[in-house]
């Protein structure tokens, strides 16, 4: 199962200092890691969103990222500008 150690590696390959839409952080996720049954289920089952378990770690990771100060986020463009 992916995890966020996992993800800021491959997210450490990406440019810095460039905007990042996030479509193209997930895709490099996608890419840059094996992922299980597990990673690809809903990421629960008390809501109504059916997004995958790793899409809910990205988006964890990054939220962690930004208020570190290792990323600044775009609302508007929906993209991340590492830093």
């Amino acid at each position: 199962m992916i995890t966020a150690h996992d993800i800021r590696q491959i997210i450490s390959t990406l440019p810095v200092g460039v905007s990042i839409p996030l479509s193209d952080i997930q895709t490099a996720v996608q890419r840059g890691y094996h992922l299980s049954a597990e990673d690809l289920a809903p990421h629960t089952n008390t809501r109504p969103t059916n997004y995958p378990l790793w899409v809910h770690r990205v988006q964890g990771t990054l939220d962690a990222m930004k208020k570190s100060g290792q990323a600044i986020h775009d609302p508007l463009t929906h993209s991340y500008t590492f830093i």
